[in-house]
């Protein structure tokens, strides 16, 4: 998965007009960083707000950025899940379970899917147990979605998290025949809060008539998930997901994406 690097930007608004000059207080970082915004004694920190964001100072803040989590622990939990593969076909679970464990770079989740079933044919689909689809571990990368300057010139930011299917795929199987379905590929699910310390982030991923949106980072390349069914043979076609859910970590941390 490729690392989004967002490079120049700070040179872009200096160039720009004393009316978006404000903007380059809130410069983007290379890259979203998940850390600690820590309380240190006063006017021994680099920053003055609790969110460790505005800007760094040389000296008179009280708090300090820690690019690192002590408890890299999570679970999650959410409702419906839906995958729809293009041309209408959905596979739809009641429930979903996620744990994982963040790193500086991203998280990893591994799914566990509840009461899952071919939405046309009423099929149960399973992989593990009656009602039950488990993912392996997801690794994770976190990038930035959107970043531009509105008309007040502020920076808009949101970020997300890339996850990755590994090799092979996700397999399961559906109703009395047992046909059996692969899915690959590559995903990415808008993430908040950022810039803001929380113990709960929300993922929110979101599928039109098959295609993820959004499909990829700036300046990155598409991402897309793919479904075939494996058996009775069927070619593969283009797949999203949709499902939300609220990530609960062991300790409150940031996903800091600005300066």
């Amino acid at each position: 998965m490729t690392r989004i690097r967002m490079i120049g930007l700070c040179l872009v608004v200096m160039g720009a007009s004393s009316a978006l000059g404000s903007a380059s207080a809130s410069a983007l970082l290379a890259e979203p960083e998940l850390g600690r915004c820590v309380k240190v004694a006063p006017g021994s920190g680099e920053y003055k707000v609790a969110s460790c964001t505005g800007g760094a100072k040389a000296a008179g803040g009280s708090y300090d950025w820690k690019r690192e989590a002590i408890k890299d622990k999570f679970v999650s939990a959410g409702g419906v899940t839906v995958l729809e593969a293009i041309g209408g076909t959905k596979y739809e679970c009641k429930t979903l379970v996620n744990e994982g464990e963040y790193d500086n770079d991203g998280a990893g989740l591994l799914l566990r899917l509840f009461g899952c079933r071919d939405v046309a044919l009423n099929f149960e689909c399973t992989n593990a147990a009656p009602e039950n689809i488990v993912t392996p571990t997801l690794p994770g990368e976190w990038g930035f979605i959107m970043n531009k300057l509105n008309k007040e010139g502020k920076l808009v930011v949101s970020v997300g998290l890339e996850l990755g299917i590994p090799e092979p795929s996700v397999k399961f199987e559906c109703g009395p025949n047992k046909n059996k379905f692969e899915l690959s590929g590559q995903f990415i699910v808008p993430i908040a809060p950022i810039d803001k310390m929380s113990t709960t982030f929300k993922l929110k991923a979101k599928a039109v008539a098959g295609k993820q949106h959004p499909a990829k980072f700036e300046g990155g390349g598409v991402r897309a998930l793919t479904l075939q069914q494996v058996f009775p043979p069927m070619p593969p076609k283009g797949a999203g997901l949709t499902s939300t859910d609220t990530i609960t970590s062991e300790e409150p941390l940031e996903i800091k994406a600005k300066e």
